[in-house]
């Protein structure tokens, strides 16, 4: 038994049974913000300067999906 010992394996992580979870680990998101074309990009950069603002080339729109962490 000693080699499942809290000492060999450490704690256990908590467990919870619950239907409303969304999600068990959230990525940190990045500070970019995708735009069209480049007068959207001059003017978020004005008013959003923490963040890389990136031009979409072609119809690549569709690639992207809106979503939110629940």
């Amino acid at each position: 038994m000693s080699k499942y010992s809290i000492k060999r394996i450490g704690h256990r992580p908590k467990t919870e049974n619950n239907n409303n979870i969304k999600a068990v680990y959230y990525r940190e998101t990045p500070n970019i913000i995708f735009v069209n074309s480049a007068e959207e990009k001059t003017a978020l950069q004005k008013i959003k300067p923490g963040y890389t603002i990136l031009t979409l080339k072609g119809n690549i729109e569709h690639l992207f999906t809106i979503s939110s962490q629940g």
